[in-house]
């Protein structure tokens, strides 16, 4: 008898499970995908570091980068330095990845720039990490930028706000597709969540 009572709890369980995911499916279809992405987002890791990463226009010329993919090859090799440097005592197959979400962004006025938040490592202080960071794509872009360009190529600092958001206004924005002049995308290739 008492088994009986448990086997029916156990169907009125599952039963009760399928529709609430079922009413959160509903749910979802009444929310623009833009506000669920933006909701996954805020709710994953903590992110501690905001970062907006140029390239000089001679670099683009000389390597003619004029879309998003030469400028996520870029990110990726910059990704690659800044690993060894941080992760330095470890076996490359053992490095863990550093945690962060990159977009790419296109601007009439600005170019094509990378946002991101990144997650700051556990054996690493974030101004450890900013400074890496700095050091290592001033290295990268430095010998292509002009002088007063120099101290633009890089904005990094730990996040007081919702930086996750603006990194990902044109890149969920479906409006920006079509708008002359703008664009943005998420890097998937440089994105670890």
């Amino acid at each position: 008898m008492k088994s009986a009572n448990i086997l029916n709890d156990d169907d009125k369980l599952k039963k009760l499970r399928v529709e609430l995911v079922r009413q959160s499916a509903r749910l979802n279809l009444n929310t623009p995908v833009e506000t669920q992405l933006s909701n996954w987002i805020n709710a994953g890791p903590k992110w501690n570091i905001a970062v907006t990463l140029h390239t000089p226009l001679r670099l683009r010329y000389l390597q003619e980068g004029y879309d998003e993919l030469w400028l996520e090859r870029q990110i990726s090799v910059f990704f690659n330095i800044l690993s060894k440097k941080i992760f330095a005592g470890i076996p490359k197959k053992q490095r863990p990845m550093l945690r962060r979400l990159i977009t790419l962004e296109k601007d009439t006025y600005v170019g094509w720039h990378a946002h991101g938040v990144i997650t700051t490592p556990d054996h690493l202080a974030d101004e450890t990490l900013i400074e890496a960071i700095n050091e290592t794509w001033g290295k990268m872009m430095n010998p292509y930028a002009s002088r007063e360009f120099k101290d633009r190529l890089a904005w990094c600092e730990a996040i007081h706000g919702n930086y996750q958001q603006y990194c990902l206004k044109t890149a969920l924005s479906a409006q920006a597709h079509g708008y002359s002049g703008q664009f943005g995308t998420i890097s998937l290739h440089n994105t670890h969540l």
